[in-house]
Formats: C-alpha cells, structure tokens, sequence
C-alpha cells in the first residue's frame, strides 16, 4: 500500500481527528495543540508546519473531506449566493466521527437539508415547519 493510502487509511485517535479537523479548518500556531498529535499527523504527511504554523496537506484535507470537491464544483459555489456550513455526524457510543464534511450552501439548499434531517428524526411533517423555519430561516448576506 502507497504511502497516500497508508496515510488515509491509519487509524486516528478521536484526539488526533479533532486535532486533524481543527487544522483543516484554521492554521493553528503549534503550541495550540497537543504536540503528539501534531507529531503523528505531520508523520503520516496529513498535517505540515508552514510559516510558524500547522496546515493542512492536500492529504490531511481529503481525510476530512475538505478536498472531494472537483474544480468546477468550488468555482459556481463560490459564483452563486452561498454560506459555508459544516456538518458532522459522530456515534456517541463509540466516541468516533462516522462524517465530517464541509459543503457550500444557498440559504435555499440549507432549508432542504435542515427538512431532510428533520424527516429522518421522526419529527411529523406539519410539525416540523416552525422548527425548520426557525434554524434555516433565509437570512440576507452582510454586503462585502
């Protein structure tokens, strides 16, 4: 097994990912992690130390999904009215991320997800309209 797969493949503590998915999200300046976390990520080329801080590798972010998507993708999300949302779904009982991902929204894609989930907690369909409406509520965007 290449040493791309062996990366993407090792088992990471619940630790290490929090750590992996921290520095996915914002450079962190050393100090600001646990050094042995930060050491076994930088060994298995998941993380790297740049400019005083730890970044992520192309590696490190296609471990947590920041990277899956393809060039056309990121350009129209970037073109269209969008908000950047996180999602993570952990099992609690096992204490381990089951998925971590990060997707580009309009407010008109996040009000169909916050549904979907909705629907697949049990919540009846009436029901769930205030809920929905209340958490996915179209918001205007700040002027840039």
């Amino acid at each position: 097994m290449g040493k791309d797969m062996a990366s993407f493949r090792a088992h990471l503590s619940p630790n290490e990912e929090t750590t992996l998915r921290r520095i996915a999200r914002d450079a962190v300046a050393p100090g600001d992690v646990r050094e042995a976390d930060a050491k076994r990520l930088i060994a298995l080329e998941l993380i790297k130390e740049e400019d005083g801080l730890l970044v992520p590798t192309r590696r490190g972010l296609e471990r947590v999904q920041l990277a899956n998507f393809p060039p056309s993708a990121i350009g129209s999300a970037m073109t269209e009215n969008t908000r950047r949302y996180s999602i993570q779904i952990v099992d609690i009982a096992a204490g381990q991320d089951v998925l971590f991902t990060v997707v580009n929204w309009t407010d008109e894609e996040k009000r169909a997800a916050v549904a979907q989930v909705v629907r697949l907690v049990g919540v009846p369909e009436g029901a769930s309209q205030d809920f929905i409406d209340m958490v996915a509520a179209i918001q205007p965007r700040k002027p840039q």
